[in-house]
């Protein structure tokens, strides 16, 4: 009897750790920078309007808000004069921005 609660009690110290070790891991990908470079280098030649939204977005995501700069990205992505690069900058920094959100959120905005 002895054997058995110590083998409980050691699975359930390893079970412990392991959950302890993945939650840490997801927190760290909720505070880790967001890299708007990419957006920055395809919007900088970009008409006037256009240029104006990656703005906003750069500034909310530089804000921390995620909400805002996640509105944004979509209203960019339905823009239809965007060349193939600046599509690809907003699909990319569109999928960070939602990692940044919570599910409730994301499921508001349709992800």
């Amino acid at each position: 009897m002895k054997n058995l609660f110590q083998f409980v009690a050691a699975f359930v110290a390893a079970a412990t750790l392991f959950i302890a070790g993945c939650a840490s891991d997801a927190g760290a990908s909720k505070t880790a920078p967001v890299d708007t470079s990419s957006l920055q280098k395809a919007f900088s030649s970009a008409d006037a309007g256009v240029k104006g939204s990656a703005d906003k977005v750069i500034a909310a995501v530089k804000a921390q808000d995620y909400p805002t700069a996640a509105t944004e990205l979509q209203k960019l992505a339905g823009e239809v004069q965007l060349t193939p690069d600046q599509k690809k900058a907003v699909d990319t920094l569109l999928g960070e921005v939602k990692g940044k959100l919570p599910a409730s959120v994301n499921s508001l905005l349709g992800k």
